[in-house]
């Protein structure tokens, strides 16, 4: 199996505290990631480390094998929603061209190429018919939609998303990871959530981070392992049905 992310004894100090200590976990080819863990735990700044984004003050990361300033070419990252400016004047085509256009990604390409790759990545995502509307004009969940579909214009290898059901109703939540799990079955998937629910269900593993971390297989995440997480008593029920993991 071929690691996509590795991390060894990684630790980030930031503003003198200790954010991530003595971290070491390998996302491996074709895996489904859930990234869990209690507000103030570090899970952003893990992902801005494995993107190379902020330094360790200890530690390796390699992605594909490479510095994460390399390796981070092959992915698709979205942000936080409330990291974009929903008054932004630009259309929801625009916007996902803004992926395949990038600076310095190794597939950038020439308008009429990244046109058929925005074109591919509308339709991946559910969302062709909103290539016109403008972006704040969208409801939360096609504005998410619209992201992934910009992180997809990269092709990239890995999809890594920070809270993406955030502002999203259940049911739109449920339909978002139906389509990360169909993404799944074409490049790895890395996702912070606080929706357990979501993440029993769908995710292969899931890492449990509170400044350390923990791995665990999806189906063996019950309530002891919640409870030294989060600090408090919750009870793990399994979504799956007939308790299989989804393919």
């Amino acid at each position: 199996m071929t690691s996509v992310i590795d991390c060894e004894h990684v630790t980030v100090e930031r503003d003198g505290r200790v954010v991530l200590e003595d971290i070491s976990v390998t996302l491996e080819a074709g895996d489904f990631v859930a990234l869990i863990g209690p507000n103030g735990a570090g899970k952003s700044t893990l992902l801005a480390a494995i993107l190379g984004l902020i330094p360790l003050s200890s530690g390796t990361i390699r992605l594909f094998g490479e510095a994460p300033e390399r390796g981070r070419l092959r992915v698709g990252y979205v942000p936080q929603q409330g990291s974009f400016r929903t008054d932004f004047p630009v259309r929801v085509a625009e916007m996902v061209a803004m992926g395949a256009m990038s600076p310095g990604w190794r597939g950038a390409r020439k308008s009429a190429l990244a046109e058929r790759h925005v074109t591919a990545a509308l339709e991946r995502c559910g969302i062709p018919h909103l290539a016109t509307r403008a972006v704040g004009a969208l409801s939360g969940g096609e504005r998410q939609r619209a992201l992934i579909a910009r992180a997809l214009a990269v092709e990239p290898e890995l999809l890594i998303l920070d809270e993406p059901t955030a502002s999203i109703d259940p049911s739109g939540q449920e339909a978002l990871f139906d389509l990360l799990g169909a993404l799944n079955r074409e490049m790895s998937v890395l996702v912070v959530s606080h929706d357990l629910g979501l993440t029993t269900r769908y995710a292969k593993s899931v890492w449990c981070l509170n400044r350390t971390l923990c791995r665990h297989d999806a189906l063996e995440l019950d309530g002891d392992t919640l409870a030294r997480l989060y600090g408090f008593p919750l009870r793990a029920i399994d979504h799956r049905p007939d308790r299989e993991r989804r393919p």
